[in-house]
């Protein structure tokens, strides 16, 4: 059974909207969300194309930023992710972008 099912699917289609809406191409940009239960961190794999993407795709991370589950290797900018959501305990989410704009 597959850790987080619904944050994943969550990351997921925000992250295909990011790409609808022309603020990331290709793979480039991401984006992670926190669990606040658990604590735990689904982030966009690195190298995996927005339009692609799926639920399963996403990797799961601890705080740190191991890999707690996942098929990919997560994003290239999992220091970022893990280092603003382990100091703003008020962030859930953060996305970092490559716009058009």
């Amino acid at each position: 059974m597959m850790l987080l099912p619904e944050l994943r699917a969550e990351v997921a289609r925000y992250a295909r909207k990011m790409y609808d809406s022309q603020l990331v191409r290709a793979s480039q940009g991401n984006i992670s969300a926190r669990d606040p239960k658990s604590g735990l961190i689904c982030i966009k794999p690195s190298g995996v194309d927005y339009e692609l993407l799926t639920a399963e795709d996403i990797v799961v991370l601890d705080e740190n930023g191991k890999v707690v589950e996942g098929k990919w290797n997560p994003s290239t900018e999992t220091p970022l992710h893990t280092l603003i959501l382990r100091r703003r305990h008020d962030i859930h989410c953060v996305m970092h972008t490559h716009s058009f704009y």
